[in-house]
């Protein structure tokens, strides 16, 4: 396995914790920011900012959550960009590209 292999099953495996198992929509894990996380201390959480609403919504991590972000921030590539998961340009990946990954990472556990 490759190293540009490994950190993208390492996405895609935090991604699909993110959205499968927390329960953020794909459009919510587009937009969380470096900024977003709270990892340290007793209760990790993420701090997601809908649209439209100026209050923000806290959403608290299992073991399995933390341990995937975790994983997933050694992994990241250097970046400008602030996106926790950055796309072409360092604007936020497509949320369509997080379903498909997913969707890739469900597949692969099932083999």
């Amino acid at each position: 396995m490759t190293e540009q292999s490994t950190k993208a099953a390492i996405q895609n495996t935090t991604l699909h914790v993110l959205v499968r198992q927390v329960g953020l929509t794909p459009q919510e894990v587009a937009q969380l920011r470096l900024s977003d996380l709270h990892l340290a201390g007793k209760s990790p959480n993420v701090t997601l900012r809908p649209e439209g609403n100026d209050e923000p919504k806290t959403v608290k991590l299992d073991l399995a959550a933390h341990r995937a972000l975790v994983g997933w921030l050694v992994a990241r590539p250097d970046s400008i960009s602030d996106f926790l998961f950055p796309g072409q340009g360092g604007e936020a990946m497509d949320w369509q590209e997080i379903q498909k990954r997913v969707e890739l990472a469900e597949a692969t556990q099932k083999t």
